[in-house]
């Protein structure tokens, strides 16, 4: 029997904007096995409506998966009115990243339920010809399979845009860069074990400093905090102003150890540089492939993740 995935758009009606793109990405999910179920709206809406609206699926015992069509700004709208009680006992598995890891964190601070940090509907499954095999192998493995996972890099990633409304989109793949990049670990200090192990969360850095230390996203001495950006869009800069803020509200001394995600265009020793200034007393690993990179890997926000400093390595358990 397929699967059937509820497709919603939290913030962005993409299913108007971008209607070449949703239905590619639509086929493409058909052709993966799965049975897309569209809860489309056909214009804005308040943000108390996309909450009822996301509030009927999750509790609707039909849907298997709950994919987010793409981000936007208006997802934190949500939060106030999803219903966590109801949905606390729901085996769903709810999917996406950017904006999303708003939502994402807060049903999994309100209800234990882990969530996926992973592609959404635009742009990863409407990849031209079809999604990245890296991208869905993750992806695949983390809804399926509980066994602890080792992280490898992907050998290439592709960091061209084709402008969606432009003549080329549809009809090429995008260019490659080789990733040329290795995870890179700094253990900080020598009191530190070799290898951590603690429960995941985190996402985008721009939407989840707006909700440090409210009821929709805490952290405890047993979070490793994954933390990643746009860095086509986000200047370095604004970055510093992301991170500065999570240290301003403690985090970095609650937690058990950081991971930072791939910012092609951020300078990894500027990033370390800049980490080394905060003084931290957590390891921290910079460069992970997940977030606003392409291909990624799906994490398990709530579920397990292993860092081992003396083989340079991070394992995740779906």
């Amino acid at each position: 029997m397929k699967r059937k995935v509820a497709v919603f758009s939290p913030s962005t009606v993409a299913e108007i904007k971008y209607k070449k793109q949703v239905n590619m990405a639509l086929d493409n999910l058909r052709k993966l096995g799965f049975e897309p179920i569209t809860f489309f709206q056909n214009k804005e809406t308040r943000g108390r409506e996309r909450a009822d609206l996301f509030n009927k699926i999750l509790v609707d015992d039909s849907i298997d998966i709950i994919l987010f069509t793409i981000g936007g700004y208006k997802a934190i709208e949500l939060l106030p009115y999803i219903d966590y009680c109801k949905i606390q006992k729901t085996e769903k598995k709810i999917v996406g990243y950017s904006d999303c890891s708003l939502l994402l964190n807060s049903i999994t601070t309100n209800t234990g339920l882990k969530t996926y940090l992973g592609p959404m509907l635009l742009p990863n499954f409407c990849e031209y010809p079809a999604p990245f095999k890296y991208t869905l192998k993750s992806f695949f493995h983390s809804i399926d399979d509980i066994s602890w996972k080792k992280i490898k890099i992907p050998d290439k990633y592709f960091l061209e845009i084709i402008d969606w409304d432009g003549s080329e989109w549809g009809t090429r793949s995008r260019k490659s860069v080789d990733s040329n990049d290795e995870l890179k670990f700094f253990k900080n200090s020598t009191n530190i074990e070799n290898t951590l192990t603690g429960t995941l969360l985190g996402g985008n850095g721009d939407s989840l400093v707006n909700i440090l230390n409210t009821e929709y996203f805490k952290v405890s001495s047993d979070t490793i905090l994954f933390l990643e950006d746009n860095s086509d869009e986000l200047s370095f800069e604004n970055w510093i102003r992301i991170m500065t803020a999570f240290q301003i509200h403690g985090f970095f001394d609650k937690v058990k150890a950081l991971i930072i995600g791939h910012m092609p265009h951020f300078s990894v020793t500027l990033i370390e540089n800049f980490l080394i200034s905060l003084n931290l007393k957590i390891p921290f690993v910079i460069g992970f492939p997940s977030g606003h990179i392409d291909p990624i890997v799906t994490l398990p926000i709530g579920g397990k993740v292993k860092i081992d400093f003396s083989k340079n390595e991070i394992m995740v358990k779906g």
